[in-house]
C-alpha cells in the first residue's frame, strides 16, 4: 500500500474491517460485488487513508437517482471572501459542479473574471451532475489539460467536496497547478475527520472516501507536497465538521515540513481500537435482545449504515431495514437479504428496537413520526453525536 498523497511505501495498516458492498449497490436480488475495507496510515504525512480496491469502473453509480448531497450552509464566509478577490480584478476557477452554490450566488452580483469549470466540456464527462469520482478520475487524465489550456490561468482555484475522492491526491494537485498562475492559491473546502476518528465512529468510513483528513494531517501532507497552509477556517457541524483550508506553493528556500507529533499518528490505531469496543458492546447488546425474541431495524438506508452492518457483522440480528426514500422500496439492502420497506410498514411488522441512520437534525421529527405507528419502539442513533446514540 502506497501513500495517495506522499507516495510513501511504509504505511502501517490500522484494520481490515472486511469485505463491504458499494453503498449505492440497490438491487432487486441480493447479488452485488463486494470490496475490501483496508483502513492505513502514512508513518510520513500521518494522513488515515482507506486503500484502493476495484477498477475505475467499480465506483461509478449505475442507478441515476443516485446523488451525493454535500452540506453548504458554512460557505457563506468564503464567498464573501472571493467576491472581494474578484472585485480586486483576481481571476477564480471553481472546478465542479460541487462548487455551483458558489458560482450562483457570485454570479447574481455580476463579478467577472469567474469561471466554472465545464465538466462536459473539458473533462468530457457527459452526466449531466457527475460524481466526485468521475471529476477527480478526469482531472488525474494529462489528455485533459490540453483541452483547458485555452482557459488561461488564475490567481485562485476553489474545490468544494472533491479532494477526499481522489485516489492520487499528488497527481491531483499537480495537475491543476497547470491552471494556477505562480504566485496563485489554492483554496479546498474539505470534510474534517478529525471528531469521528476520535469517537471511532466506523458509520464514517465509506468506499468513495479514500482520505480521511484531519487539520494536522492536511498540514503536513500540503508541506510535503510543497504547500504552505495560508488560513484555515473550521465550521462545526453536527456530525461531520467542515475545513476551508488556502494553500499556496512554498519557494523553495523557505519550504518547511513540521514533525508529526504522537497524538497524529496514534489517531489511527485510537478509531480502530473504539470501533473494536463498540462493536463488542453492540454484538453483546443484540445478543440479549435476540435471546429475548426482540425484532430489531435500522431505518436510513445509506452509506453510513451499510457500513455499520457490514463492518459491525450485524448479518444475524437485524431484521428490517425501514427508508422513505421512493427509488429504495422494495429495493434489497447492499449484501443482504433484506428489502428496503417503507416506515408505514412498521405497522405490519412487529419492531422493538431500531437504529437510526441518518441526519442528527432529522431525529427527532422522525421518532415523533414513527411513534404514531408504534409508540413501544426504543430507538438508538449510530451517529456518536446524537442524544440517542448507542
Amino acid at each position: 500500500m502506497k501513500c495517495n498523497i506522499c507516495k510513501n511505501k511504509s504505511i502501517k495498516i490500522l484494520n481490515n474491517f472486511g469485505s463491504i458492498p458499494r453503498s449505492f449497490d440497490f438491487n432487486k436480488t441480493n447479488i452485488v460485488k463486494k470490496y475490501k475495507f483496508i483502513l492505513g496510515q502514512c508513518t510520513e504525512c500521518s494522513v488515515i487513508q482507506l486503500k484502493k480496491t476495484g477498477n475505475d469502473k467499480s465506483f461509478i453509480p449505475k442507478l441515476k437517482w443516485i446523488k451525493n448531497n454535500e452540506p453548504d450552509e458554512h460557505l457563506t464566509e468564503l464567498i464573501l471572501y472571493l467576491e472581494k478577490k474578484l472585485n480586486e480584478k483576481k481571476k477564480i476557477l471553481l472546478i465542479s459542479n460541487f462548487d455551483k452554490k458558489i458560482y450562483d450566488l457570485l454570479k447574481k452580483k455580476h463579478v467577472k473574471n469567474l469561471k466554472l469549470l465545464d465538466s462536459k466540456k473539458y473533462l468530457q464527462i457527459p452526466k449531466k451532475n457527475p460524481n466526485q469520482f468521475l471529476i477527480q478520475k478526469s482531472i488525474l487524465k494529462k489528455k485533459y489539460l490540453k483541452k483547458m489550456s485555452n482557459i488561461g490561468k488564475f490567481d485562485i482555484i476553489v474545490s468544494c467536496r472533491v479532494l477526499e475522492h481522489t485516489y492520487d491526491l499528488n497527481l491531483f494537485i499537480k495537475n491543476l497547478e497547470f491552471l494556477l498562475k505562480p504566485d496563485g492559491n489554492f483554496i479546498f473546502e474539505i470534510p474534517d475527520s478529525f471528531k469521528s476518528l476520535s469517537q471511532g465512529d466506523v458509520s464514517m468510513l465509506w468506499e468513495e472516501h479514500p482520505i480521511y483528513f484531519t487539520k494536522k494531517s492536511f498540514l503536513r501532507a500540503f508541506q510535503i507536497l510543497g504547500y504552505k497552509v495560508l488560513s484555515c477556517k473550521k465550521y462545526l457541524y453536527p456530525q461531520e465538521d467542515a475545513l476551508v483550508l488556502r494553500v499556496k506553493k512554498y519557494s523553495k528556500e523557505k519550504m518547511i515540513v513540521n514533525k508529526i507529533e504522537k497524538p497524529d499518528i496514534k489517531l489511527g490505531m485510537l478509531f480502530v481500537k473504539k470501533c473494536l469496543f463498540k462493536k463488542k458492546k453492540l454484538i453483546s447488546f443484540l445478543k440479549t435482545q435476540m435471546n429475548k425474541n426482540k425484532k430489531v431495524a435500522i431505518f436510513g438506508a445509506g452509506h453510513r449504515s451499510i457500513v455499520y452492518f457490514h463492518a459491525n457483522r450485524l448479518k444475524s440480528y437485524i431484521n428490517y431495514i425501514f427508508d422513505d426514500h421512493k427509488n429504495k422500496k422494495n429495493l434489497v439492502f447492499p449484501g443482504t437479504k433484506l428489502k428496503i420497506k417503507p416506515s408505514v410498514d412498521i405497522m405490519k411488522n412487529k419492531v422493538d428496537i431500531c437504529f437510526l441512520s441518518l441526519s442528527v437534525s432529522k431525529e427527532k421529527r422522525v421518532i415523533d413520526k414513527l411513534r404514531k405507528l408504534d409508540n413501544k419502539i426504543k430507538f438508538y442513533s449510530i451517529s456518536p453525536d446524537s442524544k440517542y446514540a448507542f
